[in-house]
This record gives structure tokens, sequence and C-alpha cells, in this order.
């Protein structure tokens, strides 16, 4: 399994490298390529599905608590350090792009009746790329409903589609040697009397800390482990810490990401395709995103990479804010932060009003 593993995180990335048109997939390329992937083995008897699962599940939490984690570590100065009123309006544009998602949501459960509620919300979920509504949905429904199952078909839609938007509307990759540019895009902090921290240390303390506060919070571990590595990320700024290798940690954590949730939501593709879920969940990411943009560029007069930011987390995206790193340097992940606390928190509390509409 290991050797297929890697084999497919090889070929996602020289797929990625495909360059149409200036969109490339980047890193989200293995993405489909585990879908694929998934879905190929899902139709043969050849694979234990149950144990591939299991195995799948574990990668993509690990990889989702490695990215959300150096991202929170990185960002952490920055959130705590200069809170004002760009942050503010980040977190209410994170609120606003998953009440419009809802609003959409609602609208196609109310024109067709034959979509079941309990797959609405799987649909509402995956196109907002939140395994934590996903869970909320299940704690409604059950673990027998069809709430991951619609979960599958619409979340590669919305992985995808806030990926390509952050291309199509990029700014050009930096090529700069400069090197304090490259320092802050690491989360290396500059002066003489900073010293380095040992970033395997810090992360396990955020991971940790954050699945303890998974327990009292319900934003899921994802969401408490970032605010944990927040509080350390600005804990080490206030002692002198500087963390090198965070970028690495990002990309591992998002491969191993995509690797286990692309093959789990390829193997949950049994049967016929429903492609009219896949079409509204289409439609929650397009209305939501683009509302973003045009509440966070349009209204709030933000600039297009601070939008952009602001629109991963408002999606709850880990993959785009990753593509949108790799074309600028100086992203302000503090931005994203704050939208995607107020998506995560948002969704998680819609996502139970919309079973309670549709029962």
């Amino acid at each position: 399994m290991i050797p297929i593993l890697f084999a497919l995180i090889l070929i996602g990335l020289l797929l990625g490298k495909v360059n149409i048109l200036g969109v490339r997939l980047g890193i989200a390329g293995v993405l489909l390529v585990a879908l694929a992937f998934g879905y190929l083995t899902s139709k043969g008897s050849i694979w234990d599905s149950i144990v591939i699962s299991e195995i799948c599940s574990f990668l993509s939490s690990i990889g989702t608590v490695l990215f959300i984690s150096a991202i929170g570590l990185q960002a952490g100065s920055t959130f705590l350090g200069k809170f004002g009123n760009k942050q503010l309006k980040a977190l209410v544009s994170g609120v606003c792009m998953v009440t419009v998602g809802f609003a959409v949501a609602v609208v196609i459960g109310l024109m067709d009746g034959a979509v079941m509620p309990d797959v609405l919300v799987g649909l509402f979920s995956g196109s907002m790329t939140s395994t934590p509504a996903m869970s909320a949905g299940i704690e409604v429904y059950g673990h027998e409903s069809q709430v991951s199952w619609g979960y599958g078909m619409s979340y590669a839609v919305g992985v995808l589609s806030v990926v390509l938007f952050v291309q199509v509307f990029r700014l050009p990759y930096i090529r700069s040697t400069d090197i304090q540019t490259n320092a802050r895009n690491s989360g290396v902090m500059q002066g003489s009397k900073a010293r380095c921290a040992n970033i395997f240390i810090w992360l396990s303390l955020s991971i940790l800390v954050g699945m303890i506060l998974a327990m009292f919070l319900p934003i899921g571990n994802t969401g408490s482990i970032l605010i944990s590595a927040l509080i350390f990320g600005f804990i080490c700024r206030k002692n002198d810490l500087k963390f090198i290798g965070l970028s690495a940690v990002k990309s591992l954590g998002l491969m191993l990401f995509f690797v286990g949730s692309g093959i789990n939501a390829g193997q949950s593709l049994t049967g016929e395709i429903y492609w009219i879920g896949i079409l509204y969940g289409a439609m929650i990411s397009a209305v939501s995103i683009f509302g973003g943009y045009l509440l966070t560029h349009g209204l709030f007069n933000f600039s297009k990479v601070e939008s952009l930011s602001i629109i991963c987390g408002g999606m709850t995206s880990t993959p785009a804010i990753g593509a949108l790193q790799e074309r600028d340097q100086e992203v302000d992940l503090s931005l994203y932060s704050m939208s995607y606390i107020g998506a995560l928190i948002t969704l998680i509390m819609v996502v139970r009003l919309l079973a309670f509409v549709f029962g």
C-alpha cells in the first residue's frame, strides 16, 4: 500500500505541473489522481475497501492536523499581534460566505423535492469542503444516513472550484530571492536575538492541546487545532523563537490529506454517479466563492490577494490557501485564519438549521 500511495503522490504532482492557459493544479493534482484511484478500486474485489478506508482516513487526519497547525503557528504572531478592522471584516466575510451557501442549499431543497434532506446536508458540507460540517450532519441523521455519500459527491467539486478560482485570479509567481521575503513566508522571524525553535515540539503541542480543546468547543479538531496553533505561534513570537521548515510541513500535510480524502471520496462514488448532486454542489460552491469576492473586493475594498485569502478561509479550504501561497509570498494568514474561524462556527450552526428546515 505504501508504494501505491507515493506513486499516487508522484503522479499527482506531475499532473499538477501541467500548465493550461496559465492555470495549473499544483498539489491539488494529487486529489484528482487519488479520486480516480479510489473510484477504480471501488469497482474491483482485490482491495479490502474497509481497510483502505481506515488507512485513508488516518492519512487524511494526519495531513489535516499537520497543515492546519503549521498554518496556525505561522499566522500566530500576525493574528494576535495586529487584530483590527481588516481581521474583523474577514471574520464577517467568512460568516457571510457560509450564509450565502446555506441560502443556495435551501433554494435547492425547496425546488427539488427529490433531494433527500440528509443528502442535501452532505452536498452542502462537501461544497464548502468542511468535514466538521459533515460530522455535524451525521450527528443529526446518524451514521446510517447518506450524509457522507452526499459529501463525497460534492467535496471534490468544492476543493477544485476554490483552488481553480485562486489560480484564475492569481498574482504572478514570486521569483524574488530576497532573504527577508522568503523568511517571512517560512515563518522565520528576523532579529539577532531570535532562537531556532524545534517545530515538531510546537506542532505536537499545538495538535495535542487543540484536540483537548475540541472536547469542549463545538468546532471539531480542525478549528480547535487552528486556535491552539495561533496561540502558540504568538507565544513563540513573544519569546523570540523562529520556525524553519514550516513550508515543507504544510506541503507534506496537504499531500497526505489529498491522498487520504481523495481515495475515500472516490470510493464513495459507487454505483450510478449522482450528477445532479454534483451540479448542486458546484452551484453552492460557485455562489459562495463569487459572493465572497464581491463582498471582500467590492464592498470591503480588500486587495486581490487579501480577498483571495479570505475566500480560502470562507470555504474552509486548506488546499486553496496553499495554492495561493505558491503564487504570492505575502499572503496575510491572519485574514485567512479569521475568515476560516467565522466560516467554521457558522457551518456547524447552519448544518443543524438546514436539517431542521427539511426534517
